[in-house]
């Protein structure tokens, strides 16, 4: 009866063993760019992980994995960029690697499925760079954008032309000349004369001409219209005639006549 109960015991625990047991490490990738280095972490399996760092220092925590020495020594042989030196220890509950990076720096991390893999991006630290990553952990996948790169170039002047909408066929332009004229010089004496408070000695000589025919003409009307009425109201030699008869009215013709 024991001897029963042991061997069902090793048969349970030689069932359960691969499901309790840890994730395996597959492969430490290495990527270098003038400010980037990159670590990636390929796994048998996805596991949580946790990622820490200081002022040299990153470290990288997994539930206990199964760590082949060929894939350690081979990622320390490819070290290079940022990273300097990769430490690896192994716990009874987990594995961490340590990244050594000597100069300023900062990170971004993200994992990814089939295969699962954890992704550490190493950046050289400048004047302008974020003092924490940017949120998301899908960002990492690429570089920031510059975004100086998408500003448009100054109007070349080759374009312009194109921005002038065509002419419609059949139809005349035109132009306005825009320039001022230039003031006529003849006309400067007269300007001069107005300006003065004068008026120039011709206009004088026509205004006087007309003023006196007016007055002419005015005088002989009125001397007619008063011989007129004396020969119909005062001549003794007619004192009897109507208005109305012909030899007066002859006389009155004769009369303008004159």
């Amino acid at each position: 009866m024991p001897i029963r109960r042991m061997l069902f015991g090793l048969a349970l625990v030689a069932i359960l063993a691969p499901t309790v047991q840890g994730a395996a490490l597959r492969a430490i990738r290495l990527g270098f760019g003038d400010q980037k280095t990159r670590l990636v972490f390929e796994l048998d399996k996805a596991v949580s992980y946790q990622v820490q760092s200081d002022d040299s220092t990153v470290s990288l925590r997994f539930p206990t994995l199964e760590v082949p020495a060929a894939v350690l020594a081979g990622a320390r042989n490819d070290l290079g960029g940022l990273v300097r030196a990769i430490d690896q220890r192994t716990g009874a509950e987990e594995t961490t690697f340590r990244l050594a990076v000597p100069e300023p720096f900062y990170l971004r991390h993200f994992d990814l499925a089939d295969p699962a893999r954890v992704v550490i991006d190493v950046y050289r630290r400048v004047d302008d760079a974020p003092a924490e990553p940017p949120p998301g952990t899908l960002a990492g996948l690429d570089d920031p954008v510059d975004t100086t790169a998408l500003r448009p170039d100054p109007l070349d002047s080759a374009l312009v032309p194109a921005l002038t909408p065509p002419e419609t066929p059949g139809t005349e332009t035109t132009k306005v000349d825009l320039t001022e004229p230039e003031p006529d010089d003849s006309l400067a004496g007269v300007a001069g004369d107005f300006r003065a408070g004068g008026l120039p000695g011709g206009l004088l000589l026509a205004l006087a001409g007309v003023i006196v025919l007016t007055v002419a003409i005015v005088f002989l009307n009125l001397r007619r219209a008063r011989r007129i009425r004396r020969i119909s109201m005062d001549d003794p030699e007619l004192p009897t005639v109507s208005r109305d008869d012909p030899a007066f009215q002859a006389i009155l013709e004769e009369e303008r006549r004159r």
